[in-house]
């Protein structure tokens, strides 16, 4: 099957992961018959090319209708609240952190209350590790400054103002 196979379009867009790797690293697909199985329990037919396209125009519509808002800012361990009347209960996100890391996933619909998934909360306990490390090397830094140049003058100083 080709990525222009309008059963692995309708799969990706109703945000299926058709293929991966493997603990092995090694390359799996989901059959057909499984995409079948799992887009039809979606409520998606797609039996023919033209079930298939109609289910992806289903989708649009669907997204057209009640669209996500482009920016949804969020704290830190709090589930986020999204409004969300789509008809496929995941959708794919894509998440842009502060420092440039890009994180994307699916996210499940629990009556409009989506949490971010294992891999989130990985990416920020990373991001607050960076940022720790990098306070201690400027705190680093300024305590080397001081000792060089800066504490003794200050000593100096603070002698002469008691």
């Amino acid at each position: 099957m080709t990525n222009g196979d309008p059963l692995r379009q309708l799969a990706a867009r109703a945000g299926l992961q058709v293929q991966w790797r493997d603990a092995w690293n090694r390359p799996q697909a989901l059959s057909d018959e499984a995409l079948r199985t799992v887009l039809t329990a979606l409520e998606l037919p797609c039996g023919s090319a033209g079930e298939c396209a109609a289910s992806h125009a289903r989708l649009a519509a669907d997204d057209g209708a009640q669209p996500l808002p482009p920016l949804i800012t969020a704290d830190q361990h709090q589930p986020v609240i999204v409004p969300w009347a789509h008809t496929v209960p995941q959708r794919p996100y894509r998440l842009d952190l502060e420092d440039g890391t890009i994180i994307e996933g699916v996210a499940q619909a629990r009556r409009a209350l989506l949490k971010a998934d294992a891999e989130l909360e990985q990416a920020c306990k990373m991001q607050q590790r960076r940022r720790r490390e990098q306070l201690r090397i400027v705190e680093l830094r300024i305590e080397d400054a001081l000792e060089e140049t800066g504490t003794q003058a200050w000593d100096a100083r603070r002698r002469e103002m008691a």
